[in-house]
């Protein structure tokens, strides 16, 4: 019985290491070899919002930058805009100045029918029951 507990308490922490490695390897980028992924564009040490290098007026963007550029989101742009880093990567990064950075809205309605307490019931059992077909699964 004590090998079985043994497994039961290692299978978590086998699982989280298992995501933890795939999520690694999704996201280890050879610069040298794709020079041009939005990865390979270097960030100051304080924040993922500004470039690193964007102080000196002459600074290029590269590809890399101007493709990370585009996703930083309305959060940077919003802490950030009016940073003289930010005011120089928009300058070399967005030229044109097509790129707009808009605050997130949801079209998510909130649902007005009343769940009656069966019901809640019934899905928390049904919860619980597969919750332990799986535990027992994983036990065989």
């Amino acid at each position: 019985m004590a090998a079985r507990s043994i497994l039961f308490l290692s299978l978590p922490a086998v699982f989280v290491n298992v995501v933890f490695q795939c999520a690694a390897a999704q996201t280890e980028v050879n610069c040298d070899e794709d020079e041009e992924n939005e990865v390979c564009c270097e960030t100051v040490t304080t924040t993922s919002c500004l470039f690193e290098g964007f102080h000196h007026p002459y600074k290029t963007c590269s590809v890399a930058c101007k493709k990370r550029y585009q996703n930083l989101g309305y959060q940077c742009w919003k802490d950030y805009n009016a940073h003289m880093n930010w005011q120089q990567m928009e300058t070399q990064c967005d030229p044109t100045g097509i790129i707009e950075f808009k605050e997130a809205t949801t079209s998510f309605e909130y649902s007005q029918g009343v769940t009656s307490s069966s019901d809640a019931k019934l899905r928390a059992g049904m919860s619980v029951c597969l919750c332990l077909a799986l535990v027992a699964l994983a036990l065989r």
